[in-house]
């Protein structure tokens, strides 16, 4: 994550010049986090998120495991509307795509969340 915030003070001279700044440091922080999964993931196996850290608790877990088993798209969507705070649109600016392209990524996640992990009245 430190690698992100690095490289636009490398790169200032071209990076200085963007609009939307935080975002480009978005989207590079997302970059090295998977490629460094997929370097890991072709070096060896990844180890079970149930070996989890001993803070974690069961749900926690639960969520990682159900995380894991949607696409990557859907993944990103939910964690940049929900978890950064990011509008639909600005999702979509991030991401590259449409709004509506968006909105679809956000309603299959939850939906696959929601039959993973049981409604929370279950």
């Amino acid at each position: 994550m430190q690698e992100a915030f690095a490289r636009p003070w490398v790169r200032w001279d071209h990076v200085g010049g963007y609009e939307k700044i935080e975002a480009w440091v978005r989207r590079v922080a997302i970059n090295v986090a998977v490629g460094r999964w997929r370097r890991v993931a072709r070096e060896r196996p990844l180890p079970e998120v149930t070996a989890a850290a001993d803070d974690s608790t069961g749900s926690d877990v639960e969520v990682l495991l159900a995380l894991r088993t949607i696409p990557i798209h859907q993944r990103s969507a939910l964690f940049l509307h929900h978890v950064v705070g990011l509008s639909v649109e600005e999702v979509a600016d991030e991401m590259s795509s449409k709004p509506g392209t968006v909105k679809s990524w956000l309603s299959r996640g939850r939906a696959s969340l929601d039959g993973l992990l049981g409604s929370p009245q279950d």
